[in-house]
């Protein structure tokens, strides 16, 4: 939604390619999220965890990719239905590496 006229363009493309998958990205309230499925929309994307973003995609079956950093935003994201979650920003977090640390299990000790 950063780009003007992201909705028109978002119509545009779903009308005149109906197989194309055409998806909404830095969607950042539930209005907009809204809006963006109403002109034909199939997935939404998020810079950050914004669960009534989550909440509308789910009502309406398309898949929600919302962003999260820490490991509590992440499950949080799961746990309101995200289909995906994006980790971001990782730069300053250490890029792969961070991402690679979000994925290790723990043991009960913590080693």
């Amino acid at each position: 939604m950063t780009v003007p006229g992201a909705v028109n363009a978002i119509s545009e493309l779903a009308q005149k390619y109906p197989d194309m998958v055409v998806g909404a990205g830095t969607v950042l309230d539930k209005e907009t999220a809204e809006r963006c499925l109403d002109f034909g929309a199939r997935f939404l994307t998020s810079t950050g965890l914004v669960p009534e973003v989550i909440g509308s995609a789910l009502k309406r079956g398309v898949v929600v990719i919302p962003g999260a950093l820490t490991p509590t935003e992440v499950i949080a994201a799961w746990k309101a239905g995200a289909d995906y979650v994006k980790i971001c920003p990782t730069g300053a977090m250490g890029g792969e590496l961070y991402i690679r640390s979000l994925k290790l299990p723990r043991r009960a000790n913590g080693t």
